[in-house]
């Protein structure tokens, strides 16, 4: 198996973790840092990024972003808001990611691939063009929000695909084992423009210090730390 930097990523979900017993293996964590679908601040992201410098991990900031409630350029305000005031905006961080997930029902009037590109557009005035990462399913950004046309310059991919070499049949019960196989292979591998730096390859680990089952990632095979960097 090819050797792939690991990491995680974690939120209110996995209640308090203790950051002590995180493994060595895990070089990186994305870390929650708004409530779904309330908007606020996840209770646990102070936490979370204090746990990771003490152990050495380096940390990265995500928002699930709620396009049911809030215009493009209000969710790219509160995320860019809410990085800095975590101090998860700068050198020694991991990029930022916006995560775009269906909702139940898509309010009238709202076109996803539209709303999307009005996203990263706001994203990119209010930073200045600093790089930031797009966090969803393979599938999803390919046949729900309109492919990878017409994005702004510096649009990378975190994309989340637990399916494939490790699915059913063969894996019924999520082994391990065979997810470990599947890190880094997911055929979503965005295109020269938007490249996809990171896999989500499972969603069911449990790793000691933390609470329930937990995300696991990899960087793509060929990507460096620094490629992810702040």
């Amino acid at each position: 198996m090819t050797e792939l930097l690991r990491g995680l990523d974690v939120s209110r979900h996995q209640d308090r973790i203790d950051w002590t017993l995180i493994p060595d293996r895990f070089a990186f964590a994305m870390v929650g840092i708004t409530d779904w679908p309330t908007g606020n601040v996840d209770w646990q992201a102070d936490a979370n990024l204090q746990g990771c410098l003490l152990r050495g991990v380096i940390p990265g900031g995500y928002q699930r972003v709620n396009y049911g409630r809030n215009t493009a350029e209000r969710e790219a305000a509160l995320c860019v808001n809410r990085l800095a005031e975590l101090d998860l905006l700068g050198i020694g961080r991991l990029l930022p990611a916006l995560d775009i997930e269906p909702i139940d029902a898509t309010p009238p009037g709202v076109d996803l691939a539209v709303w999307v590109r009005d996203l990263f557009a706001a994203w990119m005035d209010l930073t200045a063009g600093a790089r930031v990462l797009w966090y969803t399913s393979g599938s999803f950004y390919t046949g729900k929000y309109g492919g990878l046309a017409n994005l702004p310059p510096g649009v990378s991919l975190w994309p989340a695909h637990w399916s494939g070499s490790f699915s059913n049949p063969k894996n019924p019960n999520g082994d391990p084992g065979l997810a470990e196989e599947w890190a880094g292979q997911t055929p979503y591998r965005g295109s020269a423009d938007h490249p996809a730096l990171i896999h989500q390859y499972w969603n069911k680990a449990t790793v000691p210090g933390i609470t329930g089952p937990v995300d696991l990632d990899c960087l793509m095979p060929g990507v460096r730390l620094a490629d992810v960097m702040q």
